[in-house]
């Protein structure tokens, strides 16, 4: 899959879509947390929407490293699902609780997952970006 992380660095109405049982992976790797470095907190913002008649249930993040080829998944959530264009907004994933130490923040990828079985329904993101404080 090509990069689609230059394409959700703003909130510019640039949607990357991800269709019916398919998934994007999103990649924080520019993150560079030095070792022995205690990190306070880790937020990910997504600015999305879904089609009008996406269900709710079948929206899902997933927290991890290692995707496509050794995917290892830390967490996962079913993410709230924001239905038609006029209804996009910003939601946040704290996921302080399992991205708590630098190797994991330095290697952190968000998965969109659309887990809707019907042709035609997506997920669109415009922006996702990720809050680290550390001490």
């Amino acid at each position: 899959m090509d990069d689609k992380n230059s394409v959700v660095q703003a909130s510019n109405d640039r949607w990357v879509e991800t269709g019916p049982g398919l998934y994007t992976s999103y990649n924080f790797s520019n993150i560079s947390i030095p070792v022995g470095t205690v990190i306070a907190s880790v937020v990910v913002y997504i600015e999305h929407f879904e089609h009008e008649q996406f269900p709710d249930g079948k929206l899902q993040w997933l927290a991890g490293t290692g995707w496509p080829s050794e995917p290892v998944v830390w967490e996962s959530i079913n993410a709230p699902v924001n239905k038609g264009e006029s209804n996009e907004v910003v939601d946040l994933w704290d996921v302080t609780g399992f991205v708590d130490t630098p190797e994991k923040v330095n290697s952190f990828q968000l998965q969109v997952k659309n887990n809707d079985d019907i042709a035609g329904r997506k997920t669109l993101v415009d922006h996702v970006y990720a809050v680290v404080e550390w001490r």
